[in-house]
């Protein structure tokens, strides 16, 4: 119901042109697909218009919770296809999602058809794989414990994990929020801690994780509490021993020697009902601490019985469980040799020791050939000894079945003894001829091998085949035409052009002095049809230039006579031969396609195609996919600050496939661009392998904007622009006041501060007034400063001529730097007296622009009234 509302709209507007024109037909060819998660599918979809060209292709995907359109603009990296050039959609890199129901649509100006039949995608994959890291776990009360496992979900991300806690038969669900004692068993922390461990804790624990998928379950493991006693364990719960022989009975301890303070045994006479502490003495030796072994000598029948072994510490005593010994007197059996070889009709001794205190009951020996056992007495025809005064074997005659692995067997009332095995070699007999397979399968034209090897001891002299067909026989020796082999050094027989008349049954024969063997009947069929045709990837993918062979396995009976590629790019068909510029292979023994140089246009779906006698068949198509481009630069994008005069470095970093040809910068400072190669003056690096660029003498013309490009065979990539600043300039000379007035005769500093780099190296002023401009350097008469280290001026002492307008300038290698003018403004000092009686007053003003004049001159001027 979902999909048939969600789909209206198109069937309406497919009504509204009915009669028009007929609107596109859409077909699927498949209505059902099963793929793995991570793997790419192709969904067939054909359209054929015949009233009008297709002007659209969509697909519609649903689901249990909607559906969705899928159009040629729809997630690019996700879906391929679903145009009017190209309906099928390829689906790459499957998850669980991807399931549900997919119907093809296309559209025409007569209207829209959506595909009557809907093709249902699945999507398997593997359920979490929950293993546990330990499956045992000892704590004491009041532990932390963390039940480790480790979970691997190959094809999609988890949706739960949880764990249950199983004790007595009893299973519960442990709900980790609901209680501090428990952290973990999340998506992030699968594993599970326990808090505070207690009794109430011991149990068994199994985890579970859940994704789309299904559900992984760890094996359960087992919390228990650890008891500090000694742990002792014994190695056997039974040992038997030999009368007169020595035996040891392994027990252990599971703390180290400095935490066992004794050892014991305890012996149980079960005959006479008596348990004895037993002590080291010449009949027993006790192992130290943590090998607390018991070595018992000369074993007798009076050490049949139960054994324990004790081991204390400070927490009590361990103990293991009861070990029982018997003491037997089963036959003690040497053979002379491991190994005997003899030749075909010799006769052959194999040698036997026997030691037993008890009567021997019997004697024989076990042949074993090739798996086959079988029992040799001492009635046994062709044979002599096996018997308990001769328990050695003679076989009078040997042949080729005599050959095996021999031991010999004793008995008495305790038990049997057998010796180890000794291999007996017959060297001799009709040759053994092997065939590896009963039925041969080869197809028509290709070459085929029946194998056999043969053993023969004698060397065999002469090898032949035989082929049945019906009633009749025929002989193949070595020569015969249209084989090879079949010889005394090479006894397989080739077939080097097998056809339907060499159907039939082979037999293989070979003859030495002895006589003649053969193998087992080897049928030939020989199939043929048309060629069946396979691609080596559903997928391929290449860098831009380099080579990529698509790879096509041809099987044909009888042979390719013709092989070519189909190119298939959004429907535009392109067929490939052999020779197409660019290519290689594509012929009949070799049809794999090889793409000399692959560029971008070389992209699309890739089809092999054989043909021969019997027909012509294609491959499932494989897609090619061409990465690589215009090289990738890249250079640090903040600004850079350089010192003048120094060096100063801007890296840069070219990834580029192909690999790029050139490299070189850009400089542009006030609209001016300059290019900047390897051989450019004042610089450094600007290679293929080392693009990075040096400036080895900073100057201020160096500073601006810096782009880093490469080129490669596709064309140039150039990185993001990056700032140069030159941090060097003319000196900056300021004044921290611009106004100055001083009373004549007295002292004025006129201050002055410079900062420059690099270093300033000259400091001088300029005095302006109406007279014109005056330079005033280091040492003028009257003057202080107007030096690097103290640029200020001091005028000692101040005349009235010394008023103007001052500025402060110092130099450096870049330039001179001005500072704003300052005013300096001398106050008069008017030294009069009144000449009462001529009704006149006197000045003494300073001679103008005479600093070292010592005398005044004198002015007088009339009083006029208003001035007494």
């Amino acid at each position: 119901m979902l999909f048939i509302l969600g789909i209206s709209l198109f069937i309406e507007l497919s009504k509204r042109s009915v009669f028009a024109g007929t609107p596109p037909n859409v077909i699927l060819n498949s209505t059902n697909f099963a793929w793995k998660a991570g793997q790419t599918v192709i969904l067939r979809c054909y359209v054929s218009s015949l009233e009008a060209a297709t002007e659209s292709v969509f697909w519609i995907f649903e689901t249990g919770h909607g559906f969705k359109t899928i159009t040629p603009s729809t997630n690019s990296d996700k879906y391929r296809g679903s145009s009017s050039s190209y309906p099928s959609l390829i689906i790459r890199n499957l998850i669980f999602t991807d399931v549900g129901s997919y119907r093809c649509a296309a559209t025409n100006k007569y209207g829209t058809t959506i595909s009557k039949t809907a093709l249902f995608l699945n999507v398997t994959g593997e359920s979490p794989n929950v293993t546990a890291t330990r499956l045992l776990y000892n704590a004491e009360i009041g532990d932390n414990v963390t039940l480790d496992v480790s979970i691997y979900s190959p094809d999609s991300v988890l949706l739960s994990v949880d764990w249950f806690f199983h004790q007595k038969g009893f299973e519960q669900k442990i709900n980790v929020s609901a209680s501090a004692k428990y952290i973990g068993s999340s998506l992030e922390r699968p594993s599970l801690l326990i808090i505070n461990i207690q009794t109430d804790d011991m149990g068994n624990y199994s985890c579970i994780a859940k994704n789309p998928y299904g559900t992984g379950e760890s094996e359960q493991m087992s919390l228990e509490i650890k008891d500090n006693r000694p742990v002792v364990d014994v190695e056997l719960q039974e040992y038997h021993g030999h009368l007169g022989k020595s035996i040891l009975i392994a027990c252990s301890t599971a703390l180290s020697d400095n935490e066992i303070n004794s050892v014991s045994w305890i012996f149980h006479d079960i005959d006479n009902n008596l348990q004895i502490q037993i002590k080291p003495s010449s009949k027993y030796e006790i192992g130290l601490h943590s090998n607390p072994s018991l070595l018992i000598k000369n074993l007798t029948f009076s050490d049949e019985g139960l054994y324990k072994c004790f081991a204390a510490n400070k927490f009590g005593t361990g103990y293991s469980s009861w070990t029982s010994l018997s003491v037997q007197d089963i036959p003690i059996v040497d053979i002379g040799s491991e190994a005997l070889n003899s030749s075909y009709g010799d006769s052959v001794t194999l040698e036997c020791n026997v030691s037993s205190q008890t009567t021997l009951n019997k004697i024989y020996w076990e042949r074993n050939s090739t798996g086959n056992v079988i029992t040799i007495s001492s009635e046994l025809a062709g044979i002599n000894g096996v018997t308990i005064e001769n328990p050695g074997l003679t076989i009078n005659v040997t042949t080729s079945s005599d050959s095996g692995f021999y031991t010999c067997v004793a008995e008495n009332s305790y038990g049997i003894g057998k010796s180890i095995p000794t291999q007996l070699n017959i060297n001799g007999g009709i040759p053994v001829v092997k065939a590896y397979e009963t039925v041969v399968n080869a197809t028509y034209g290709m070459n085929i091998t029946l194998h056999v090897t043969i053993d023969s001891a004698p060397e065999h002299f002469s090898i032949y085949w035989t082929k049945f067909v019906g009633n009749e026989t025929e002989i193949i020796h070595n020569g015969t035409i249209g084989t090879s082999g079949g010889t005394v050094s090479s006894p397989s027989l080739t077939i080097r052009f097998p056809t339907a008349s060499d159907v039939g049954i082979y037999k293989c024969y070979a003859r030495n002095v002895i006589g003649t063997g053969s193998s087992v009947n080897i049928s030939l069929v020989v199939e043929g049809g048309a060629p069946t045709v396979n691609i080596g990837s559903v997928f391929y993918t290449t860098v831009f230039g380099i080579q990529i062979t698509l790879q096509c396995i041809v099987i044909a009976d009888p042979p390719v006579r013709y092989v070519f590629w189909h190119k298939n790019v959004n429907g535009y068909l392109t067929t490939i031969t052999h020779g197409t510029v660019g290519t290689q292979g594509i012929s009949p023994t070799s049809p794999s396609l090889t793409i000399v140089f692959p560029g971008k246009s070389d992209q699309g779906e890739y089809t092999c195609i054989a043909v021969n006698d019997l027909g012509q068949r294609g491959s499932l198509p494989t897609l090619l996919s061409v990465s690589g481009g215009l090289p990738e630069v890249s250079i640090g994008t903040p600004p850079h600050s350089a010192t003048f005069g120094e060096s100063f470095t801007i890296h840069c970093k070219v990834l580029a496939v192909p690999l790029h040809t050139d490299i070189y910068w850009q400089h542009i400072l006030e609209g001016f661009v300059r290019i900047i190669r390897k051989d450019t003056l004042g610089v450094s690096g600007v290679t293929l392998d080392d693009p990075t660029l040096t400036i080895d003498y900073v100057t201020t013309s160096d500073a601006g904007s810096y782009t880093c490009s490469a080129e490669n065979a596709v064309g140039k990539g150039s990185s993001k622009s990056t700032n140069l600043n030159v941090d060097g300039d003319m000196p900056v000379v300021d004044i921290p006041l611009t106004s100055y007035t001083v009373k004549h005769g007295h002292d004025v500093a006129l201050l002055c501060i410079v900062s420059s780099k690099p270093q300033h190296t000259n400091v001088y002023w300029i005095k302006e007034s109406d007279k014109g401009k005056l330079v005033f350097n280091h040492g003028t008469t009257g003057t202080i400063g107007m030096t690097v280290e103290n640029p200020s001026l001091s005028l000692k002492p101040v005349i009235i001529t010394d008023s103007g307008m001052y500025t402060c300038l110092a130099s450096n290698v870049i330039g001179t730097g001005v500072s704003r003018p300052i005013s300096l403004i001398g106050n008069d000092v008017c030294i009069c007296f009144l000449n009462m009686l001529r009704h006149t007053y006197i000045v003494l003003n300073p001679l103008k622009n005479e600093r070292d004049t010592k005398h005044a001159k004198v002015t007088r001027f009339p009083i006029m009234r208003n001035q007494i």
